[in-house]
């Protein structure tokens, strides 16, 4: 085999170990036993065969053909130039024919002395050696070398005077054409006769140089796939080859007897092209030959297998650089599980971005260190039974973001049958209770943990799901999640949370030796349902898991996982055809990529956040201060005692629900029923029928009603005849009914009799029934009938709601499973048409409801009710819509239906009881709306202090590193580099903090004027702050200086909006706007909000204008004291006003001029 063709000698050990102690050199072990020169043989091929131990430790052995070595000090165990098995397949050889042979007596005879003692059995068929694991151990020399880069390396000028070196490796990637005669053909760099020598400064030349294999050399670059004469340095001094490539900045493809590489420009491009386009390494290697060769003349060497090995090496290397593990001295062997995960810089970190001393931390500022998770799986990224783990493992297995796979598989095979799940007490949650298609697949999906806040993925939280969710692995991954974590208040995100936290303390003590974690009780765990998935499940869980209603959570809305799949999806396609080490060493890749994203952009994304959450949360005070004013103080002191102990434990009663149940028919109709015993027992019952009493009657009349409209649908979609079973069914009913139905309302039997003829041929569905609610007032019907004919109505309409929320509930669902699930025309089809036929039960809920609702309006008449449209509002097809609203809004900003929060049958209760009960429950939500927007700005001001905080550690840390290494013996060009590159990476984290601390510079001032605290930046305590005061205070001894004052500083602020309001509109702002703000803080905001709908917007934009924001700061103290001057030139403006409309009106006529004298 080849491989022996890369072990080195003694002397080429002895040569490379000073300059590069990292390296790890594989020197066969009978070349170690014996230095003797080996005897020129004639000139003549003779076979060989070469035993050695294989990656897998079993001997194996190859026969190739050599020459006669004419210097031995030169060559190394296979020379350059010549055959070996892995490039052309050749005849094996047993060991007797070499003994036997007459030219066998140059063979070493230590090395043949050897081989008498080993047994070597037969050759057998067998696959090809896995460049990757040969790779393996080199990869601390290539992380090395990759480093080194970032020095001046054997350049220790300033600049290179002419530019030779980068002139050449520029010229490398050029393509040629050379001049026919008559136009210019394209020619390989080869053909012109150019050779590349490597392991020299350019301009030297080597003394020694050794041609590549068989003088056949293929590089990858962007613009094409070129054959190149490459020579590498054979000099006693000379690096190993792959060495001497990495150092031409040409990554190998092997690295024994390399005869491919790619530049590093290549390589990085196809880095970040696969990071944004998400393109395959196919697309990109066949666009690169169809760059080289478009018309199909020439042959282009196939080199994609050894470019998707390289890439796949490239991706590593550069995720060991970045974490660190070149400047540790036990590189790549000493990487700690999840060592090489980008962290999130918002989040809680202990001992990176937390303060001193943050476990003391007062009760009311503890939650400001909670840990939000989310944990979800993605059914999209399977992968088929394609390798296995041996034959393709992970390069960096649980370095980064997917767990250890030999622990992991350990752990499933001996819990996956002892944890057994409950049925679902909740929606019947696909996810978990559903089992997915394995056929073909290895892999149905992941299941990761990601920080719920800020989308991103953490370390050691990703892994391989089998079948369906089950919980045996998201516990390991959830768990795994923690191992490290010494954070004391957590809040989990889990669409499924209301099912999967149950028994999570019971299974955790049946996982106790096989995770890390340590539950010493004096954690908080608190487990929520994401925002989008929370309508799907029971009215139960609609407020116990809801992150609207618990305290301390901001505006957390736990989807993070759902916007961070749109972005690996598209992976997807090329990973499910990957082996196992591929795909997670790829997935790997693209993670870390996302989190490094969210690390750049999170001073933007901060910002915006805090902008939006500052305006929110003074608009949603204001509200709710303004509702509270408006309460009785008994009933509010009782409601904040009942908030605050629900909020303590979920066992005490909910204030969040409503207290009073709607009716429905099934109690009417048991109530209807005990009253008729009552009074048959009292003899006062109003029965005219041996077997049906009144209350019968009407029952089974709402009855008939509802099948004649199931009849009517029914004939609809199957057509006129394939109901006619059901027609003649109903039909027998109807005509029973009537009959009795003339008992009780004689008048009836005339009406009909009259209308017979015209009513023959209807069929069963168009038969009017003529209750008393269709009965006009001519017509004579008893008062209790109409009586209990409102009652069943009433219970009807409760019904349909219930039946109305269900079906939407229930589509909601099917939604989100249709779009996270249902892939394919087959899946996506039944799921439609699952989809339409729920469509169909919720216009029949309201239908029904329309139904009940318009009987009840014509017997409301009748029966001298009142009031009762409040509780059975009008249903306009707009009312029909989810619980979560429209898709643009949110829970702290939308309206929700009146079909989510109607009380029911305000006639069964007391109406001062119900009124108490609705306001309760509006109380509640309006505070909770106001302090979850409290909440965020608190919460968004600690993040941004910890991300500062964060950089600066990981400068530090960056920092620290060269000092670190000192003992270790290198070459002072690798001394540099290492030195550079952390240098390097110091300075860009502090770039990125102060590029944060710049952006949110005037946060602090926009959050307390947002909140209608008067604060002076400490950028304004100068001169110029200190004249502004007293300014400020004479505009307070002159009101109407100052509101002359305070409109120039307006008008002022509108000018430096560019395109945002035109002059009139700022001068609107003068008169409305200083006004206001006397009055009260969040009047301004309210008035701001309704003029335009721009508050956010002008607020923002007087941050960003230094001078704006003086002039408003020096407003506010001018405008403090003189409330009522400004009320006053409020009123002027009107009158003002006023007068301009009836001038416009009416305009004074201008008087005759007068004629000079």
């Amino acid at each position: 085999m080849a491989m022996d063709a890369s072990r080195p000698t003694m002397l080429e050990k002895r040569r490379n170990k000073k300059k590069n102690p990292n390296l790890v050199l594989r020197v066969h072990p009978l070349a170690a036993e014996s230095h003797r020169p080996i005897t020129p043989p004639p000139p003549v091929h003779v076979p060989l065969t070469r035993y050695h131990t294989l990656p897998s430790g079993n001997l194996g052995h190859s026969t190739s053909y050599h020459p006669l070595i004419a210097s031995p000090s030169k060559d190394s165990w296979s020379p350059s130039g010549l055959n070996s098995q892995a490039d052309g397949e050749l005849p094996d050889f047993v060991l007797d024919s070499v003994e036997g042979s007459n030219s066998a007596s140059w063979v070493d005879p230590a090395y043949m002395e050897h081989l008498e003692d080993t047994v070597v059995a037969p050759r057998t068929q067998r696959r090809a050696d896995n460049p990757l694991l040969y790779w393996l151990p080199d990869r601390d020399t290539f992380v090395a070398e990759d480093i080194r880069w970032d020095g001046r390396g054997e350049y220790t000028n300033e600049l290179c005077p002419t530019c030779s070196f980068c002139a050449r490796i520029a010229r490398v990637g050029n393509c040629c054409a050379a001049w026919t005669g008559s136009f210019f053909e394209k020619a390989s760099l080869k053909s012109l006769g150019l050779r590349i020598q490597l392991g020299h400064c350019a301009g030297e030349l080597c003394s020694n140089p050794k041609p590549a294999f068989a003088d056949d050399f293929v590089v990858v670059h962007v613009n094409g796939i070129h054959e190149l004469a490459v020579d590498f340095c054979d000099c006693q001094t000379a690096q190993l080859p792959f060495v001497q490539l990495l150092r031409y900045r040409w990554y190998p493809a092997t690295v024994a007897r390399p005869k491919s590489a790619a530049t590093f420009s290549v390589l990085k491009h196809f880095h970040l092209l696969t990071f944004e386009s998400k393109a395959s390494c196919f697309e990109f290697y066949h666009a690169l030959s169809r760059l080289t060769d478009n018309m199909g003349l020439e042959k282009v060497k196939d080199r994609y297998s050894a470019f998707m090995r390289m890439v796949r090496e490239y991706r590593h290397i550069k995720m060991l650089k970045r974490a660190g593990r070149g400047h540790d001295p036990t590189g790549a062997a000493g990487t700690l599980s999840g060592e090489c995960a980008v962290l999130c810089p918002a989040c809680p970190q202990p001992g990176m971005n937390l303060p001193f001393g943050w476990q003391d931390a007062p009760q009311e500022k503890r939650w400001l260190y909670r840990l939000f998770l989310a944990i979800d799986a993605n059914f999209r990224l399977k992968r088929k039974h394609v390798s296995n783990g041996v034959a393709d493992p992970a390069l960096g297995d649980g370095m980064s973001y997917f767990v250890k796979q030999r622990e992991y598989v350990q752990f499933l095979n001996t819990f996956g049958t002892l944890i057994i799940q409950d049925p679902s007490t909740c929606a019947n949650h696909k996810a978990v209770d559903a089992e997915r298609s394995t056929k073909g697949l290895a892999s149905t999906g992941v299941g990761t943990i990601d920080c719920a806040r800020h989308d991103v993925k953490r370390p050691k939280s990703v892994g391989d799901l089998q079948r369906s969710e089950r919980y045996v692995n998201m516990d390991y991954l959830f768990w795994s999640s923690l191992e490290d974590s010494e954070l004391i208040e957590l809040v989990v995100s889990y669409d499924i949370a209301c099912q999967w936290s149950i028994k999570i303390w019971e299974r955790l003590k049946k996982y106790r030796r096989w995770t890390q974690y340590n539950e010493d009780g004096q954690r908080v765990f608190v487990f929520l349902v994401p925002k989008f998935h929370l309508p799907v499940h029971i009215m139960a869980c609609q407020s116990v898991f809801s992150f609207n209603f618990n305290a301390h959570v901001g505006r957390t809305d736990g989807e993070a996982p759902e916007r961070g799949w749109s972005h690996i999806n598209p992976t997807a396609t090329s990973t499910r055809e990957m082996g196992p080490g591929s795909r997670q060493d790829t997935l790997d890749d693209h993670f870390g990529d996302w989190n490094w994203k969210k690390t750049t952009l999170m001073g933007l994304s901060l910002l915006r956040k805090i902008k939006t959450a500052v305006a929110e949360r003074s608009e949603q005070v204001f509200r709710y201060h303004q509702f509270e004013a408006g309460l009785e103080e008994p009933h509010l002191s009782r409601w904040k005692a009942e908030l605050a102990l629900w909020l303590e434990d979920h066992s005490n009663p909910n204030p969040f629900e409503s207290r009073y149940k709607a009716l429905s028919q099934d109690s009417v109709r048991r109530e209807l029923a005990k009253q008729d015993a009552a009074d048959l027992a009292q003899g006062t019952a109003y029965v005219l029928h041996e077997t049906v009493s009144a209350s019968q009657l009407m029952t089974m009349g709402i009855d008939l009603e509802e099948q004649q409209r199931r009849l009517t649908v029914d004939a609809a979609e199957l057509g006129p005849h394939s109901t006619d079973i059901q027609n003649t069914r109903i039909q027998r009913k109807i005509d029973a009914w009537i009959d009795i139905q003339h008992l009780y309302i004689p008048s009836l039997s005339m009406a009909r009799s009259q209308v017979a003829g015209e009513q023959e041929d209807d069929p069963a569905e168009k038969i009017p029934l003529m209750l008393p609610s269709a009965l006009k007032s001519p017509l004579p019907c008893d008062i209790r009938l109409r009586e209990m004919e409102w009652v069943l109505r009433q219970s009807q309409a409760n019904d349909a709601l219930d039946e109305l929320r269900e079906g939407l509930r229930l589509q909601a669902y099917l939604y989100i499973d249709k779009d996270r699930f249902q892939r394919g025309q087959y899946h996506s089809t039944r799921s439609r048409g699952v989809i339409q036929r729920v469509k169909v039960k919720i216009d029949a809920a309201a239908r029904k409801y329309r139904v009940a609702r318009g009987a009840l309006c014509e017997l409301a008449g009748i029966l001298e009710k009142v009031g009762w449209g409040i509780s059975y509002p009008v249903l306009h097809d707009a009312d029909i819509k989810q619980l979560s609203g429209n898709g643009d809004e949110s829970e702290g900003r939308r309206t929700v239906s009146w079909i989510w929060i109607r009380l029911g049958d305000g006639s069964q209760l007391d109406q001062e009881e119900g009124l108490q009960d609705a306001l309760r429950i509006e109380w509640c939500k309006s505070k909770a709306r106001s302090d979850r927007w409290s909440e965020e700005v608190e919460l968004l001001q600690e993040e941004m202090r910890r991300v500062l905080e964060f950089f600066e550690t990981m400068a530090v840390k960056w920092e620290r590193r060269p000092a670190a290494l000192s003992f270790v013996e290198r070459d002072s060009a690798s001394r540099e580099a290492l030195q550079a590159y952390a240098a390097r990476q110091t300075s860009q984290f502090r770039a990125m903090r102060d590029h944060c601390r710049h952006m949110w510079r005037f946060v602090p001032q926009y959050v307390a004027l947002g909140g209608g605290v008067d604060v002076v930046p400490p950028e304004l305590n100068t001169d110029d702050g200190a004249r502004a005061q007293r300014e400020a205070g004479g505009a307070q001894r002159e009101a109407g200086g100052a509101q002359r004052e305070a409109g120039g500083a307006w008008r002022e602020a509108a000018e430096h909006m560019t395109g945002a309001r035109t002059v009139a509109e700022a001068k609107l702002d003068i008169n409305i706007i200083p006004a206001k703000w006397c009055q009260h803080q969040y009047e301004r905001h309210h008035h701001l909000r309704r003029n335009l709908k721009r508050k956010a917007e002008s607020i923002s934009y007087l941050l960003s204008s230094p001078g704006a924001l003086k002039h408003l700061l020096r407003f506010t103290h001018a405008t403090k004291r003189f409330k009522p001057a400004a009320v006053t030139a409020r009123q002027l403006a009107d009158e003002r006003a006023q007068a301009r409309a009836s001038q416009t009106r009416h305009p004074p006529r201008r008087p005759a001029p007068t004629r000079p004298a």
